[in-house]
């Protein structure tokens, strides 16, 4: 590699550390038809990106969401946000016949899109965020195509 490009990798790489380490970060879990974990990325005030990564039907998946966020109310504790992802999974249990041994099944992929829409509320003292969402699914590979799910999540901010 020439010099050049290690400069601009080295530039490119402490400018994305310099910008990430600027905006707040939040992890936590999801409880749900799905539960799992969520990592948030505050992008700025207003835009965020989540990763959810969700276990359901003897398997996971995988969910990516970007995120525009609102303020209710002049103190800023109560806030809303809406967006829409994709997500990619993968699991061994039918979805029309959830109660079945999932061993003796063929491992199926999920792949489709995710639309979000959460009402939250951020503690004024502690790090803490609690937020209520309808999560609907559309997919694309399995047989079942459409899934709505409620959510109750709880992050902690970094």
């Amino acid at each position: 590699m020439s010099a050049l490009r290690h400069i601009i990798l080295s530039g490119a790489l402490i400018g994305c550390s310099l910008f990430l380490c600027a905006q707040e970060r939040s992890a936590g879990l999801r409880w749900a038809d799905g539960s799992g974990v969520a990592f948030r990325q505050n992008l700025t005030a207003k835009h965020a990106v989540e990763a959810m990564l969700t276990a359901r039907w003897g398997g996971a998946a995988l969910t990516a969401l970007y995120q525009r966020e609102r303020d209710i109310g002049s103190e800023g504790n109560w806030f809303w946000y809406y967006g829409g992802g994709l997500h990619l999974g993968w699991h061994r249990r039918s979805n029309d016949r959830p109660f079945e041994n999932p061993r003796f099944e063929n491992q199926q992929v999920n792949v489709g899109i995710d639309l979000i829409a959460a009402l939250g509320y951020s503690f004024s003292g502690i790090p803490l965020q609690f937020t209520l969402d309808i999560k609907p699914a559309f997919t694309f590979t399995a047989e079942e195509n459409f899934n709505e799910a409620f959510g109750l999540t709880g992050r902690w901010a970094f």
